[in-house]
Order: structure tokens, then sequence, then C-alpha cells
């Protein structure tokens, strides 16, 4: 199935490579719309997870607010490519730890 959306997607990914190394200004709108989209998915993801334990579907997730809160921080760092914050603190990280 992966093979096939690559496949499927492989002149897309070409032109878009090229379009970015050949255009900086394309290259760097296409880079602020991919950090945009992270931290949108790194909100669902941690959305979601409040969600499903609140509504009593999501069984696998800790019950204990402090677990639950670092498990839904460590997901949401892992959208964003970042490392999370020493365990036991919720503090937000910083946009500087993103990986390129």
């Amino acid at each position: 199935m992966v093979e096939q959306a690559e496949t499927k997607n492989a002149g897309f990914y070409r032109a878009s490579l090229e379009l970015k190394a050949e255009m900086p200004k394309v290259r760097d709108t296409l880079n602020r719309l991919t950090l945009r989209l992270c931290d949108r998915l790194a909100a669902q993801t941690v959305i979601m997870i409040v969600l499903q334990v609140r509504s009593g579907t999501g069984p696998a997730f800790p019950r204990d607010s402090a677990v639950l809160i670092e498990v839904a921080m460590r997901a949401g760092c892992g959208q964003l490519g970042i490392l999370p914050p020493e365990s036991g603190s919720a503090a937000a990280p910083s946009s500087s730890q993103r990986s390129p």
C-alpha cells in the first residue's frame, strides 16, 4: 500500500523537490506549510488521546491524570519531531528543538 502511494505520487514529489531547489520562495512556503501541518497533527493527537480517555473508548491509555498528560505530551512532541521536556514537567518545548 505504501509503495502504491509512493509510485502514484512520484511525479508530485519529484516536481516539488525541483521547485524547492530552484525557487527559494517556494521552498520557504512549503517548509512553513509543513510546520503548520505538523502543529495541527500534534494538537489533534493530544486532543484525540484526551477525548478517548474521557469517553471511555481508550482503555489502553492511563487513567491517572499526571501519567495521561505525560503520554499526550510525548505523543504531541513525537508528531513535531522534537524531544519532550524532562519527565514530570509539562512545560511546553521550544520550537527551536524541531528537527529540520
